[in-house]
C-alpha cells in the first residue's frame, strides 16, 4: 500500500552517525527523499570473480581511473589503460611496466580482447559509448553511472581468507567503504587463525574417502564447532 503525503514523496531521515567518517559532525544527518519509482531497486547478483591474468581495458587516465585500476591489478589482472593523457601515478605504473599504456583515444577494436571494460573518464558520452559497443558476454564497469553497466565493484576489505565486501545499491559509496572497514576490524588475530586451520581440515574432509553424505555431516560438524569454539 502506497503512503500518502501532500507533496507525494517520500521523506525519510536517517541518523547514521556511527557509520560516518570520523570527522564527520556528531549532529550529521542524512535526508534521503524517494518517490515510488525510486525505491524499486536494481538487485544485482554479488559474484567473487578471478581476475588473475584476465585483460582489463580501463578507458580513461584521471584520478578515478586510477582508483579502479589499481583494485584489479592489486587482484593480478592485465591492465591496459586507454587515454590520450594520464595522471602521473598510472604514469609511473607504465614506466614501471606493471600496467599497458596505450596513449590515444579508445576506439570500438580496443575493446574486444577486454574480459572486464572499465569507463572511468570526465565524459558522460564516452563512457555510454563503452557500454553501447561492449561485447554481449563482456563486464562493463562505469564510473559515475553504474547502472549502465552489467558489474559494480562493491567497496570490500580483505585479511587473510576473509573478504567483506559491501554495497549500498548506489546510495553511499563513502558508508560502504566505512562500513566494510568496520566490520572486518571486529575479528581479531585468533578468527584468522582459526579460517586457517578450518581451511586445511575442510581439504582433509574433501580428499578423504567418504561418501559425499559423509563428507557433508563432517563439514556441518567442523562448521558448528567453529562457531562454538
Amino acid at each position: 500500500m502506497k503512503k500518502s503525503s501532500s507533496a507525494g514523496i517520500w521523506a525519510m531521515t536517517l541518523k547514521l552517525n556511527k557509520f560516518l567518517p570520523r570527522e564527520s559532525s556528531p549532529q550529521s544527518i542524512i535526508m534521503i527523499q524517494n518517490t515510488p519509482s525510486d525505491m524499486e531497486i536494481h538487485a544485482m547478483l554479488p559474484l567473487m570473480v578471478d581476475v588473475r591474468n584476465r585483460l582489463v581495458i580501463v578507458i580513461g587516465g584521471g584520478k578515478i581511473a586510477y582508483r579502479r585500476l589499481s583494485v584489479f591489478l592489486k587482484q593480478g589482472a592485465k591492465i591496459k589503460v586507454i587515454s590520450p593523457h594520464v595522471i602521473e601515478e598510472i604514469s609511473l605504473l607504465h614506466a614501471q611496466s606493471q600496467i599497458e599504456w596505450k596513449q590515444k583515444e579508445a576506439d570500438i577494436d580496443d575493446l574486444q580482447e577486454a574480459f572486464i571494460i572499465v569507463a572511468a573518464t570526465d565524459s558522460k558520452e564516452v563512457n555510454a559509448w563503452a557500454a553501447r559497443e561492449a561485447g554481449e558476454h563482456q563486464l562493463v564497469n562505469l564510473a559515475g553511472e553504474s547502472e549502465l553497466g552489467n558489474v559494480q565493484v562493491p567497496s570490500f576489505h580483505q585479511r587473510g581468507r576473509l573478504t567483506l565486501a559491501v554495497s549500498t545499491g548506489g546510495a553511499s559509496p563513502t558508508l560502504a567503504k566505512n562500513l566494510s572497514k568496520q566490520f572486518i576490524d571486529q575479528f581479531d588475530d585468533a578468527f584468522f587463525d582459526l579460517l586457517e586451520e578450518l581451511f586445511k581440515e575442510r581439504e582433509k574432509i574433501k580428499a578423504a574417502d567418504l561418501s559425499q553424505d559423509e563428507k557433508k555431516r563432517l563439514l556441518i560438524q567442523l562448521a558448528k564447532k567453529s562457531m562454538d569454539s
